[in-house]
């Protein structure tokens, strides 16, 4: 028994429609990963792409004889919609620096400076650049009143480290020393509590038996370092005791 194959045949004239070119114009724009429903205005991102509206129902609705030639031309539809896909590329990519770039200006912290600094020392020990950048900015968002690099910690002004502090290394305190040893010991002989911040790859703690200790009245200090350095940080908090 032979079984004929059977296909939709669309006729020439609905190539003409509104309804067809929408059709292919979905297409498009489900194969570049955009939800063809952000044509319509209640989508969330409709206002994402409002700039290229007109292009898009110049296609869908030609006024004329002249954007209805345009409209039949082969790869007409892939190019209407990549122009949406990038209009929607950009916008999303706006905002989304809106968002990341919300540090006051120069001006503003002229016209309402920051308050009291935290009585907090952050030592960091042993981190990569990108994470030294990163906790300077968080120390001046946080209000830390000041961090000490140990020994061979990168630090300003190496390049990794302000590619993402961003500038916040002007805003914070910060000191070198040779070693976190001897930062502890300073901090510990001038009445710092000193707190370990140094987690196992599992993400628990070191040594469940080190607890805060404090040498009496005083700033905290928060010694930060990888997990390679916590054992001898360990013994060392214990000889403080």
């Amino acid at each position: 028994m032979r079984i004929a194959s059977s296909s939709v045949v669309i006729p020439h004239e609905d190539e003409d429609s509104i309804a067809w070119r929408r059709h292919r114009l979905g297409r498009e724009l489900v194969g570049l990963g955009v939800d063809p429903a952000i044509l319509k205005p209640g989508h969330p991102q409709h206002e994402f792409v409002r700039l290229v509206l007109p292009a898009v129902r110049s296609f869908l609705e030609p006024a004329n004889d002249e954007d209805l030639a345009i409209a039949r031309m082969p790869g007409r539809a892939l190019t209407v919609a990549a122009t949406l896909a990038a209009a929607l590329q950009q916008e999303e990519a706006r905002r989304f620096e809106e968002l990341r770039n919300m540090d006051r200006t120069a001006e503003e912290l002229e016209q309402k400076p920051p308050g009291p600094r935290l009585p907090l020392t952050v030592v960091l020990h042993g981190l990569p650049a990108q994470d030294v950048g990163v906790l300077f900015r968080t120390c001046e968002a946080a209000g830390v009143d000041k961090l000490i690099l140990c020994g061979s910690t990168p630090g300003p002004p190496d390049p990794a480290v302000l590619k993402t502090s961003l500038r916040a290394e002007g805003f914070v305190t910060h000191q070198r020393v040779d070693s976190m040893v001897d930062a502890l010991s300073t901090l510990h002989s001038n009445g710092y509590t000193i707190w370990q911040l140094c987690l196992s790859a599992g993400g628990s703690p070191v040594d469940d038996n080190i607890e805060p200790w404090s040498a009496g009245p005083g700033s905290p200090a928060l010694p930060v370092c990888p997990q390679v350095h916590t054992f001898s940080i360990s013994r060392f908090m214990r000889s403080l005791r």
